[in-house]
């Protein structure tokens, strides 16, 4: 019983650090408080007028009667019972604690960095940072080493160093299987905001034992926590304060000093009588407080039994500035200088009315895609739920969406299927009919106003195709669909209400990653394919010219000898300035550096030896280029691109 129940932690834990993919199916239970345990009454709430808003909780007992309801509906049951209910009346609404509110006399600002000349994170939006392994402030490096320990180096060229080591990792199990307890905290995500430093770690933990009837029950955690670091000497970090929030770890972003953190928290099982299993909760110092009701909002369509809590944090003071919650879940954020937005794919089923035909009873059904979203505006640094709307199909990524002179923009892949159902219902009889007609796909692109209402559009773009990868200008979107061939849409959006298709460009194999070069020029980062079959083959690197949008083309094009990087699927893992002349990312247990001159093409700067770590960073100080791995930094001279240092990491 205990190695499955740890199997089953590792597993939980390795999809929270994925950070996309399937949920994990965890219940949160938290620790017995007794000042936890009231059951709230059953309130009913009314949605909004439209019938489609989010509309605030209001009390406990809306929440469990939401989550009672999806899962007796999906289980083709109705809740009917009177004594629960006798109950559920009899007990009071357990209160929760207020947010704490930063104070007007809380350290403010950030310290500017002793040099301005170096990278940071690759980020989507400027000046929107987005949690990392790595984080530079142009003297020091902090690197967030194999997900065990925090290592703060001085970046001095040549004589780097190490110049403090602080371990993070933690796991612990005990007991057997009568009782028998694990628990893992593993480290995922370092912010840096002047002299603060947090980490971000996943925390998971899981009890089962038996009762008093000799039935094995269990509780579980899993929680996202914030440790904040003082490092100001950076040869002896200071942790000063712990917070966190249920759930696992969606994404992370910075403004200003003001760390948002968005997470997925599922109570696809509860207990009825403790509200800490079917409630998110904030923590600190390890300690959860239920979320206020009013602070919840319910999507009025069945969105599931998961939370989507969105969280702001001070990191200069190292409280918790606000919160919302809502129950459904979103996977994808895009997070501009104003507004956080989180976006949910969702498939639905159309059933038609039966009809016969001969001895069978038929039914048609049409299955389509739709993405949710959810708009938060960062009023005062506090996240506040201010729209809600759906558009078509599903995203491949936050690069599909974009906020621009108020309006929103996305990328979309829209997929519909069709299928018929024959009952012969006296030989008890069922067949299926697919209805390879009513197969589709396509892309289309869609603009939203303030209030999330679609606005324009533009449809049934590149069928068969889907999208791999987005970027937008300006007034112009750019975005790779594939299936044998590229085709790279340019689309003119100066009118909101009417996109425009400029041009389409068809080449060989499709870019993951596409990036703004300079003027008249966009980057792309993929992989060639087969023209016959579609078959990915190697890297290779592409240089679209957008001089005329009209007519775009791809001016230069570069093959790779290496098929896998994991820049192909993490933006953040591309080392990249314009600036400097700079394109480099990990290819197994090479770094590769590339320049580009407009007349010739790429050109290789470097093609460096490495610990051939997965999870690479590059970035630079002044003069100097910084690849850190997992176990070796490797410190290189960029006026010639010689290694000035091989720095082992490993204790």
């Amino acid at each position: 019983m205990k190695r499955a129940t740890a199997l089953l932690l590792s597993l939980l834990l390795a999809l929270s650090l994925a950070g996309c993919g399937g949920t994990p199916q965890q219940t949160a239970q938290g620790t017995r408080n007794d000042a936890l345990r009231a059951q709230p009454t059953e309130t009913p709430a009314q949605p909004a007028a439209d019938g489609t808003a989010p509309y605030p909780a209001g009390d406990y007992g809306v929440l469990l009667s939401r989550l009672r309801e999806t899962r007796d509906s999906r289980n083709g049951m109705v809740w009917n019972s009177p004594a629960d209910m006798a109950v559920a009346e009899a007990m009071p609404q357990p209160t929760a604690a207020p947010v704490v509110k930063a104070t007007a006399d809380a350290p403010a600002g950030s310290m500017e960095p002793d040099s301005a000349d170096f990278s940071g994170t690759n980020v989507q939006v400027a000046g929107v940072d987005e949690g990392d392994i790595v984080k530079t402030d142009g003297k020091y490096l902090y690197v967030l080493r194999d997900q065990t320990e925090l290592l703060i180096l001085e970046a001095a060229g040549a004589e780097s160093r190490v110049l403090s080591r602080t371990g993070l990792y933690q796991s612990e199990t005990q007991g057997d299987d009568a009782d028998y307890s694990s628990m893992v905290r593993m480290p995922t995500e370092l912010m840096l905001s002047g002299h603060i430093l947090a980490v971000l770690s996943s925390y998971g933990s899981w009890h089962d034992y038996k009762n008093a009837a000799g039935e094995y029950c269990y509780d579980s955690e899993e929680r996202v926590e914030i440790d904040f670091y003082d490092v100001s000497d950076p040869a002896h970090p200071v942790k000063t304060a712990s917070l966190g929030q249920d759930g696992y770890l969606r994404a992370s972003r910075l403004l200003g000093d003001t760390l948002y953190l968005v997470s997925s928290w599922s109570t696809w099982d509860w207990d009825d009588t403790r509200p800490e299993t079917y409630i998110p909760r904030l923590y600190k110092a390890g300690q959860g407080t239920l979320m206020p009701a009013d602070c919840i909002y319910v999507c009025p369509e069945d969105a599931g039994t998961d939370y989507l809590t969105v969280a702001a944090y001070d990191l200069q003071s190292g409280v918790c500035l606000g919160s919302q919650s809502l129950l459904g879940a979103g996977d994808t954020v895009y997070m501009s200088r104003d507004r956080l937005y989180v976006a949910g794919s969702q498939q639905h089923t159309d059933e038609s009315a039966a009809r016969r035909e001969s001895v069978y009873t038929v039914k048609d059904y049409v299955n389509y895609s739709e993405t949710v979203l959810h708009s938060f505006a960062l009023e005062g640094g506090a996240p506040v739920l201010s729209a809600s709307g759906s558009v078509p199909g599903t995203l491949e990524s936050q690069f599909s969406m974009d906020a621009y002179g108020g309006y929103l923009r996305l990328v979309t892949t829209v997929d519909r299927s069709s299928y018929s159902v024959y009952e012969d219902e006296a030989m008890s009889f069922s067949n299926y009919r697919w209805d390879e007609a009513g197969e589709s796909r396509s892309n289309a692109l869609y603009v939203l106003d303030a209030g999330l209402h679609t606005v324009g559009s533009v449809a049934d773009l590149a069928p068969g195709e889907r999208v791999y990868s987005a970027r937008f200008d300006g007034d112009t979107a750019y975005f790779c669909t594939f299936r044998e061939t590229d085709p790279l849409f340019a689309v003119d959006l100066s009118q909101p209400t009417a996109p425009k298709v400029l041009s389409t460009l068809k080449i060989s194999g499709f870019s993951e990653y596409l990036h703004g070069w300079d003027e008249g020029l966009l980057f792309g980062l993929g992989r060639e394919a087969d023209e016959t079959d579609g078959r990915a083959e190697e890297m290779k690197l592409v240089m679209f010219d957008t001089g005329d949008k009209t007519d775009v083309t791809a001016a230069h094009t570069l093959l790779l000898d290496c098929d896998y990087s994991e820049a192909l699927y993490d933006h953040k893992a591309v080392f990249i300035s314009p600036e400097r002349n700079i394109i480099g990312f990990q290819g197994g247990d090479r770094y590769y550096i590339y320049g580009y001159a407009p007349e010739t093409g790429f050109f290789q700067r470097a093609c460096l030896e490495t610990d051939g770590a997965w999870n690479s960073r590059g970035l630079y100080i002044g003069d100097c280029a910084y690849i850190v791995g997992s176990w070796e930094l490797l410190v290189v001279d960029m006026n010639d691109w010689t290694v000035l240092q091989r720095l082992t990491l490993t204790a």
